[in-house]
């Protein structure tokens, strides 16, 4: 009986009848209390359909029938959702007694730890995400890893990008450094951003995927430099600005976008759709602007690609400018040099404005990434960023309401 009603439930599940599915997982938890199985199969769709409380006590119980490798991790990754941070270090170290070598914990636990600062062991597990996470996309070079561990004077050393635009464009400002320590820095990265990261300081050549790369020494993925150099909250590398625009380009829109006499705010929303944490960080277009809406300053539009949710709004009421697939990376560059402000959620454009030393006003979830800490209204990476976090799980209201008031202030 037990397995028909798990293999019921998952059939369920995958058609979207979440409800069904999650009544036929609690079923056979009537029939098997106990069963390790059925517990964590109705702990994992808790967490998957947003009850995070309920999925935390299921999974609290499974653990206090069994001590699992697997269900402490799981445990772990719900206690961060709810922004339990110091309990789920605890579970992910419970769960490295047991296996000190299982990677997707270490992985794990680095983001807890990077999390609450604690950045000297987080750098050094964060490269567990090569045995984890992000074992499909190693690349292997052979030539050796540069890890801090040998002098760069002398040396070529290719720096490739990893995983997101926003974290090339973060991690970007590292370039210099390791041109300071003697090395030649050549930089592979998404075309889409090769004629940004040309003008990224310490740089001597850019190339990216495709093209035939000249000889090297050694080479390092972007994210690793904090643990090659030993990155701490003291020592975080965070200029004013380290990525330009084309001077072209911005005389252009200057052109384009004409006078004003009130501040000109950009605006970005939402990222890729199929980001794993799109439902938490981006925020539907009418929400962002019926909180926002002011005839005192102009706003434009920063988002290249409009979710159909958001398109009636921003077809008939958006009180601003949009000019949408003409913004690659490159454009967005030279649009946001001539804007005053620049609003958004955590995606790939708040990191460019960042980048370049705009006033950023950046829109968190209640339980944020890790390289925004906790409990902070500044970043550590971005002189020129300001932090609006929610109050409570998907609730927008109270951090658009201080926004609202921040740009009253900045029209006066």
């Amino acid at each position: 009986m037990l397995p028909i009603l798990l293999e019921q439930g998952k059939i369920a599940k995958g058609n979207g009848e979440i409800e069904k599915a999650l009544s036929l997982f609690k079923t056979a938890i009537q029939i098997e209390p106990h069963n390790i199985v059925a517990l964590r199969t109705l702990g994992s769709a808790l967490e998957e359909c947003g009850q995070l409380t309920e999925a935390l006590a299921i999974y609290s119980r499974a653990i206090h029938l069994a001590r699992d490798v697997d269900l402490l991790n799981e445990r772990g990754a719900i206690l961060r959702q709810l922004g339990q941070y110091e309990q789920a270090i605890t579970d992910y170290r419970h769960a490295l007694t047991l296996d000190a070598n299982n990677a997707l914990v270490r992985y794990n636990l680095s983001i807890a730890l990077l999390s609450t600062g604690q950045f000297d062991e987080g750098w050094q597990l964060y490269e567990s995400r090569w045995d984890s996470v992000l074992s499909k996309y190693q690349r292997r070079f052979g030539v050796p890893q540069w890890r801090g561990d040998f002098p760069l004077t002398g040396r070529t050393i290719l720096l490739h990008a990893e995983q997101g635009f926003g974290d090339t464009f973060q991690f970007l400002r590292y370039t210099k450094l390791v041109a300071d320590q003697g090395a030649h820095v050549i930089m592979a990265v998404d075309r889409s951003q090769h004629t940004l990261a040309q003008r990224a300081p310490g740089v001597s050549t850019v190339l990216s995927n495709g093209d035939t790369f000249p000889p090297f020494d050694c080479h390092s993925p972007l994210m690793s430099l904090p643990f090659c150099l030993q990155t701490t909250q003291n020592t975080i590398f965070a200029p004013q600005r380290y990525l330009f625009a084309d001077s072209e380009r911005v005389e252009h829109w200057k052109s384009k976008l004409g006078v004003t006499k009130v501040p000109r705010v950009g605006l970005a929303w939402s990222g890729s759709v199929g980001h794993k944490n799109d439902r938490n960080r981006s925020i539907p277009l009418e929400t962002l602007q019926s909180a926002l809406a002011s005839d005192r300053h102009e706003f434009i539009s920063l988002q290249n690609e409009i979710r159909a949710s958001d398109k009636k709004v921003l077809e008939h009421g958006f009180p601003g400018q949009h000019f949408g697939a003409a913004l690659n990376f490159d454009e967005t560059a030279a649009l946001i040099e001539n804007l005053d402000l620049v609003i958004g959620v955590d995606t790939s454009v708040i990191h460019l404005a960042a980048a370049m030393g705009k006033p950023c006003w950046l829109l968190l979830s209640h339980v944020a990434d890790w390289r925004w800490l906790t409990n902070r209204d500044d970043s550590l990476w971005y002189p020129s960023m300001r932090l609006f976090r929610q109050t409570h799980s998907g609730d927008w209201r109270e951090a658009l309401r201080k926004i609202r008031q921040q740009m009253d202030l900045m029209a006066r």
